[in-house]
């Protein structure tokens, strides 16, 4: 069964009030199921909704819209610590999420961050632009940490380090260069199924003892 949670924007982000509801492992997924159901998120924009569909499945299939009906910070953030933990003792190798440039031609320029807010948290560098009016999937290897691919934004601390302690993820609008509050904008995204990506050494070494194993049982 699909999980929710919900988002955070601009300078926000860094807002206090972290309460984990459990540390994040490989395979969570966010997938806002559910119409009004915003999975924890929140922040700075000017709304955060859930129609209940149009997600990535399609009809039925709920995501979070992101709307700024002015220039503004842009972004959304997970309030409620469902991604939260110790990303690297727990095996999370990446993270995958569908973005989705809604109504209008806004043109998005969509950056993740993550890390401890006021103390050590960093944005990537490359940003995402979805499609207009289609869901579009961008991943993030976390396998080998390059911290020349990430910006620190705020605080100190190492990007080892924030990944080790994970307090809160963001999503928002941003250009170079990358600072603790962001660039303006107006128009609407959605967010769809963000999910924790699994140790592909770990699930290929799965695969192969399961092979082995059917191959003993012939």
């Amino acid at each position: 069964m699909k999980n929710v949670r919900r988002i955070i924007a601009g300078g926000a982000v860094f807002g206090a009030g972290w309460a984990a509801a459990f540390a994040a492992t490989p395979g969570y997924v966010e997938d806002f199921v559910g119409a009004g159901n915003l999975g924890g998120f929140s922040g700075g924009s000017s709304a955060y909704e859930n129609p209940g569909t149009g997600g990535v499945g399609g009809v039925d299939d709920g995501f979070l819209l992101v709307r700024n009906d002015s220039p503004n910070n842009f972004g959304a953030a997970d309030f409620a610590g469902n991604f939260s933990g110790n990303w690297i003792a727990n095996g999370v190798t990446g993270i995958s999420f569908w973005l989705n440039d809604i109504n209008n031609q806004d043109n998005p320029e969509i950056h993740f961050g993550l890390g401890i807010p006021f103390v050590n948290f960093w944005q990537y560098n490359p940003g995402f632009t979805p499609g207009h009016n289609e869901w579009t999937q961008f991943t993030i290897d976390l396998s080998n940490p390059d911290e020349s691919q990430w910006t620190r934004i705020i605080g100190d601390g190492s990007l080892v380090d924030a990944l080790s302690d994970v307090q809160r993820i963001l999503f928002r609008h941003d250009t170079a260069p990358f600072i603790q509050f962001p660039d303006l904008f107006e128009g609407e995204v959605g967010i769809d199924r963000i999910l924790l990506i699994p140790s592909p050494g770990a699930a290929a070494l799965l695969l192969l003892g399961l092979g082995a194993g059917a191959g003993r049982r012939r």
